[in-house]
């Protein structure tokens, strides 16, 4: 039977990596379950709500898969966990994070989050070995079907019991009806505001819109879901709305990452190129 466990993390608000690994994180001081687990645990429905501001920190378990498609499975190692709202991190009881088959492992994930609520599918990059080949760095739901879901909400919003598994099969990302939460903290400091995208999706080149509190250098990045920049601009900004031309060429079709920057902090939202 697959099993394969994942935890959950929270955010900061600097964008830097969208699924960075936890610096400094000691792998002996993760916690280990000694009982057997299902697929995910805990399941994703029962997995505790990021609340926009709020430190959270959780964890997933998981038990390697010892066959697959038919083949011998030898180790399995996490590459990295894309799709979580920005700002959080994960690390994994494993130094390498590579685990032997059959064995349990456990991610934790922390931190503090101030992106837009909604619900998460995580893509949970591996590398398995097996006894014929290797799969370097896929998803597992591309090769297992196995799909985990995190859920970030507004504060004093009720955590969602249910997860839109159906829309998730399709959707990195379901927004909720309070998606923006108002204005966070992070955003009053920097001083940055109504980030706005258009054309969304976009091929080649989109326009980027937001306003700031005071002129001066800002940053403007697009980054991928595992937190490799692929296009970076510097802009000369006014005080009050600003729209600036964002053209990083051919990229891979799928979800990207826009933010703009300043010294003070980071606004961020996603956008699809086709």
């Amino acid at each position: 039977m697959q099993k394969v466990y994942l935890f959950s993390l929270f955010i900061v608000l600097t964008f830097g990596s969208y699924a960075q690994h936890c610096p400094g994180v000691d792998s002996v001081a993760i916690t280990l379950r000694t009982d057997s687990v299902a697929i995910f645990s805990p399941p994703a429905d029962s997995l505790a709500c990021v609340v926009r501001g709020q430190a959270y920190s959780a964890d997933l378990f998981f038990t390697v898969f010892t066959r697959l498609h038919g083949f011998t499975v030898d180790s399995l190692t996490i590459d990295s966990i894309g799709n979580m709202p920005a700002g959080l991190c994960w690390a994994s009881n494993s130094p390498d994070n590579t685990f032997a088959a059959g064995q349990n492992g456990a991610i934790e994930i922390s931190g503090q989050s101030y992106v837009a609520s909604g619900q998460y599918k995580l893509q949970v990059y591996v590398t398995i070995t097996t006894s014929v080949t290797t799969i370097n760095k896929a998803t597992l739901e591309s090769i297992s079907g196995l799909r985990y879901y995190m859920k970030m909400i507004c504060p004093g919003d009720a955590c969602p019991t249910s997860i839109d598994s159906a829309g998730g099969r399709d959707s990195l990302y379901i927004p909720y009806s309070t998606a923006a939460c108002g204005v966070g903290i992070h955003e009053i400091s920097s001083g940055i505001s109504a980030l706005r995208v258009s054309p969304d999706p976009f091929s080649q080149t989109t326009t980027v819109s937001f306003a700031t509190e005071t002129g001066g250098d800002y940053l403007l990045q697009l980054s991928d879901l595992l937190g490799q920049t692929v296009y970076t601009k510097s802009i000369n900004a006014t005080q009050g709305a600003n729209e600036v031309n964002l053209q990083p060429g051919n990229l891979s079709s799928g979800a990207y990452i826009v933010s703009v920057s300043n010294q003070l902090g980071t606004v961020t939202q996603k956008v699809l190129v086709k």
